[in-house]
């Protein structure tokens, strides 16, 4: 591990372009080396200020009180003797990274605490913990040419892009319908049926074969299955709650009603969590559910 980081760190003086093809992704605290830490983290520093990392100036911002200019010519020179071709450099990157995983991981089993009571809790930072191992940053700077290039042939073609229909004619023709990577807030004074707009949409998209995660910090399960239902049956929710025997109406005999919906709300295109939850919990809840759409009231 420590010739590889010896070995990263000599191709990177060599070579200071190299640097564009790791520095998002390989981080100074990956190393286990001080040296080589600090070292990467000075050049780092010079990469971004737009210089050339030289060999005079890297091991004079090196040295410290503690530290001297001699001992860090040393440690270049060790590194820069290596011969490291800066074609390497991205592999050398690549094993430190994953050295650093491997260790974050095992790291991670020892720090769990099984006999704690809110052992979920526990298991969902490791979750969110071992998720953020794997995720690699991009880089998300492009030219406005680029971004032309990427998206322009989108419009004014046949070529089908996926949106997802509400339901409700006049959103879905506002919006177009709505597409991965969308935030959209729905806001509104309390109490002027949000949640019941919210819930319609769950139902109309559900039934189109749309998977919804739906996390309701306020209700219980057995009202957002209230609120369903009696739409669906078209039954007032407080007869529903509150009515013994069934009617017959214009609509036909309530209980009839209230067993088709009913039915109609067996489907596995909708995933409930009510009560309490962090938004650690939401993530790792999500992860591997492969939600089309998520709604958090």
């Amino acid at each position: 591990m420590l010739a590889n980081e010896i070995d990263l760190i000599g191709g990177i003086i060599t070579d200071s372009s190299s640097l564009n093809k790791i520095y998002l992704d390989l981080l100074p605290q990956m190393f286990t080396n001080g040296t080589c830490r600090r070292c990467y983290e000075t050049c780092l520093m010079m990469f971004e200020e737009g210089k050339d990392i030289n060999y005079i100036e890297l091991s004079q911002r090196m040295a410290d009180e503690n530290t001297s200019v001699e001992s860090v010519r040393e440690f270049i020179a060790e590194c820069v003797s290596a011969n490291t071709s800066s074609a390497y450099v991205p592999s050398l990157a690549k094993a430190i990274i994953d050295d650093y995983k491997r260790s974050e991981a095992k790291a991670l089993s020892s720090t769990i605490d099984i006999n704690k009571p809110d052992i979920d809790s526990e298991i969902a930072k490791a979750i969110e913990h071992l998720e953020s191992l794997v995720t690699e940053r991009k880089e998300n700077l492009h030219t406005m040419a680029e971004i032309v290039d990427a998206v322009s042939d989108n419009y004014f073609s046949d070529k089908e892009i996926k949106r997802i229909n509400v339901g409700f004619q006049r959103i879905d023709n506002t919006f177009g319908g709505l597409e991965g990577g969308e935030f959209i807030v729905i806001g509104a004074r309390p109490g002027v049926g949000k949640s019941a707009l919210v819930t319609q949409m769950i139902t109309n998209m559900a039934f189109k074969g749309i998977k919804v995660g739906y996390f309701n910090l306020e209700m219980s399960e057995s009202q957002i299955f209230e609120r369903m239902v009696s739409r669906l049956a078209r039954i007032n929710m407080t007869r529903l709650r509150h009515a013994k025997y069934p009617l017959e109406d214009r609509n036909g005999n309530e209980l009839d009603r209230f067993k088709k919906s009913a039915d109609k709300l067996k489907t596995d295109n909708i995933c409930v969590v009510s009560g309490t939850i962090k938004v650690s919990e939401i993530k790792a809840k999500c992860r591997f559910r492969n939600f089309d759409i998520i709604i958090i009231d």
